[in-house]
C-alpha cells in the first residue's frame, strides 16, 4: 500500500481512558469511591489528523483536558465531584475550571496528569501526557483528507488547517494557545481558519505557537484543477478489502483540498474509507472493477485488475507404514 493511503490524516477518538479505566485500582493506591470505573481524559481535537489518543503539547503551548465518566457503553457525563490535578516537569497543569485541566507543555518527555479526590485525596485516575518541541509548521485541509502534496484551495471562500509537527514519532503536536494572524479570516478552532473571498495566488499567514519564534506560511489559492491523479493499494485481491485514494492535482504541486467527491464502482462494494477522496474496495471474485470518480467539475475513469486469492500452500506429509516390525521383516526377507 503506498504511503499517502497509509498516512491518511484524520481524527478518530480512542486511547482516552486512564490507568483506573483500563486496568482498575493499582494495589498501591486507594481509589475514590466518587470514580468507580476511572476517568476518560478528552484533549484537543486536531481539524486534519489522524488520532489514535491524545496528541502531545506542544513546548510552549497548552492543551486543554476535559475530565469525563463513563455511564454507559458509549455516554460520557463530565466530572463533577471535586478534585485535585497534578502534572509534572516535562506536562504542568497551569490551571483548571469545572471538568476541564490546563496543561502547559513545559519540557520534552512525558508524565502522568493525577487526578485525585479533593476530600481524602483518593485516586480518582492518571494518565501519561507528553509534550514535543514544533519542528514544522504548515497548512492544511479543513478536515479529514489524504494528502500527497502541499495544499492549495479554490478561488472563494476557502477553510483551511494549521498543522504544528514533531521530531519524527511524536507526530502532530497540540497549542490551543496558538495564534493565527490574517486579516479578515475568522479562527473557528485553535487550529482552523476562514478566509471569505481569496484570490488566486499566494495569501500570507503568521503563526505563533509554542515557544517558537512566529512563521509566515503562504495559503495557495489556484485557479483550477489540472487533473485528477489515483493511487490504490498494491493489487485488489478477491475477496479482501482493497483501497484507493484519488487527489485533485494544479500544476504537478499541489493537491487541491475540500473538495466534493463522487466515488463509484461498477462491481462490488465501493464505500467511503475515513474521507470523502478514499474508498474501501471489496470484489469477491478475480477479473476487473471500474472505478469512477469526480470532482472539481474533472473525472477520471480508473479500471483496477483484482486478482484471485492463492490458496494457502499445504504442508508436506509423510505416510508412515501401519506394519509392525515382525511384519516388516518378513517383507524384507521375501524380496
Amino acid at each position: 500500500m503506498r504511503s499517502s493511503i497509509l498516512l491518511l490524516a484524520f481524527s478518530v477518538t480512542g486511547c482516552l481512558e486512564g490507568e483506573v479505566a483500563l486496568f482498575g485500582c493499582p494495589p498501591d493506591e486507594v481509589c475514590s469511591d466518587d470514580t468507580p470505573v476511572g476517568l476518560h481524559f478528552f484533549g484537543a481535537a486536531i481539524s486534519n489528523a489522524l488520532q489514535l489518543g491524545n496528541n502531545a503539547t506542544a513546548v510552549g503551548g497548552t492543551q486543554n483536558v476535559a475530565l469525563m465518566r463513563k455511564v454507559g457503553a458509549e455516554a460520557f457525563v463530565p466530572l463533577t465531584a471535586g478534585y485535585i490535578a497534578t502534572g509534572g516537569t516535562a506536562v504542568a497543569v497551569e490551571s483548571k475550571d469545572a471538568n476541564v485541566v490546563t496543561l502547559r507543555g513545559q519540557s520534552v518527555g512525558e508524565n502522568n496528569l493525577e487526578i485525585r479526590d479533593i476530600d481524602d485525596d483518593s485516586l480518582m485516575d492518571r494518565k501519561l501526557f507528553d509534550s514535543a518541541e514544533i519542528v514544522a509548521v504548515s497548512v492544511g485541509p479543513a478536515g479529514l483528507e489524504s494528502r500527497r502534496l502541499p495544499s492549495a484551495f479554490l478561488p472563494g471562500t476557502i477553510r483551511f488547517g494549521i498543522g504544528l509537527s514533531g521530531p519524527d514519532g511524536a507526530g502532530r503536536l497540540v497549542d490551543e494557545s496558538m495564534t493565527i494572524d490574517l486579516v479578515g479570516s475568522t479562527q473557528l478552532t485553535w487550529d482552523l481558519v476562514e478566509f471569505p473571498d481569496a484570490q488566486v495566488g499566494a495569501i500570507p499567514v503568521t503563526v505563533t505557537a509554542g515557544d517558537k519564534p512566529p512563521v509566515t506560511l503562504d495559503v495557495t489559492v489556484v485557479a483550477q484543477i489540472d487533473e485528477l491523479v489515483d493511487e490504490v493499494s498494491d493489487g485488489l485481491i478477491a475477496g479482501q478489502t482493497g483501497f484507493a485514494c484519488f487527489h485533485a492535482v494544479a500544476g504537478g504541486t499541489h493537491d487541491v483540498a475540500n473538495l466534493d467527491w463522487e466515488i463509484t464502482g461498477d462491481t462490488g462494494t465501493v464505500g467511503s474509507f475515513l474521507s470523502a477522496n478514499c474508498v474501501a474496495i471489496l470484489v469477491e471474485t478475480p477479473g476487473e472493477i471500474t472505478i469512477t470518480a469526480t470532482a472539481g467539475g474533472l473525472t477520471k475513469v480508473v479500471t483496477y485488475p483484482v486478482a484471485e486469492m492463492m490458496a494457502k500452500p499445504t504442508r508436506a506429509t509423510t505416510v508412515r507404514s501401519t506394519a509392525g516390525e515382525r511384519a516388516t521383516a518378513e517383507v524384507s526377507r521375501s524380496r
